[in-house]
């Protein structure tokens, strides 16, 4: 098997066991060797070789949302959705760049909070200090959208809701137990919730299609991301943990009321109720052929 190909089971499954626990450490080998090839060297002080050209080719993209925003509007609005006349462009946008603050917000604290255990060389944590500066790269990528909107500059004072402060704190406090149901069930949330998002995208920017293109591709790039992330943490936990993580899960994905409301606005209270039948299979073809899944 080379490091490229995907390690599945027969009916991969966000929710099932993985089989031969024993052999994590192998696993997790495979899984490093994997984002060595999507990201280059790992441990290189100025980043990702292979992820820095990603954002290069994302930055080509310069088509401009011929709908406009007007800046004072966005920033009042980033810092708390308050206006009901606004485009489901304008409401996709203020959606990226929330979600990019709470990604920037968790990195930044767990990071911290974690130092000691991510120095360690073991497998396990070797691969949770990579996937730290993979979430970099994912807030790099949402806040790139604003590029397309012709004069926007974040300037407003973003501050996490408290779930996203509680789920932080939880994640950065409690025991190695707890952690990975914890992680698992945040990641399965966001992967239901970028994978629906990136859907919602494809009714919008009827007249600007390279501005939708644009947003779609950095959805499905942090997509391949974050179904490893889901793979790494099913790996850690057991059934008592898997059971755990589906019920964090949808409290996750409620969570949007107070962290993302703009996804509320644009559908997403309605179609969350999906996120019980959710899963892998769910996923678009691209996503699933070039992510590694265990």
């Amino acid at each position: 098997m080379t490091a490229s190909t995907a390690v599945v089971s027969s009916r991969p499954s966000f929710y099932s066991i993985v089989p031969n626990r024993d052999r994590a450490d192998d696993l997790f080998r495979s899984y490093i060797a994997f984002l060595e090839e999507r990201n280059g060297d790992l441990f290189a002080d100025d980043g990702f070789a292979h992820r820095e050209a990603m954002m290069d080719t994302l930055g080509e993209h310069d088509a401009i949302y011929r709908g406009g925003f007007d800046n004072a509007v966005f920033n009042r609005n980033y810092v708390k959705l308050q206006d009901t006349d606004l485009s489901d462009e304008q409401l996709a946008l203020l959606a990226f760049v929330k979600m990019n603050a709470g990604e920037a917000y968790g990195v930044e604290v767990m990071s911290e909070a974690r130092a000691d255990l991510m120095a360690r060389p073991e497998p396990l944590y070797v691969l949770e200090r990579v996937l730290g500066r993979e979430e970099n790269y994912h807030t790099k990528m949402l806040v790139g959208a604003a590029d397309h909107f012709d004069g926007i500059e974040v300037e407003g004072a973003w501050r996490p809701a408290w779930p996203l402060k509680l789920l932080i704190f939880a994640l950065a406090k409690f025991p190695p137990s707890m952690f990975h149901p914890i992680l698992l069930g945040a990641e399965i949330s966001g992967v239901f919730t970028m994978n629906w998002m990136l859907g919602r995208l494809s009714t919008m920017f009827p007249d600007d299609p390279g501005v939708r293109e644009s947003m779609e591709h950095r959805i499905i790039e942090v997509l391949i991301d974050e179904v490893g992330h889901v793979a790494y943490n099913r790996i850690c936990v057991g059934t008592a943990g898997m059971r755990a993580a589906k019920v964090l899960a949808r409290g996750v994905s409620k969570s949007h009321d107070d962290l993302t409301p703009e996804l509320n606005v644009l559908g997403y209270a309605e179609a969350r109720k999906g996120l019980a039948s959710f899963d892998y299979a769910d996923l678009p073809e691209e996503v699933r052929r070039k992510a590694w899944f265990a």
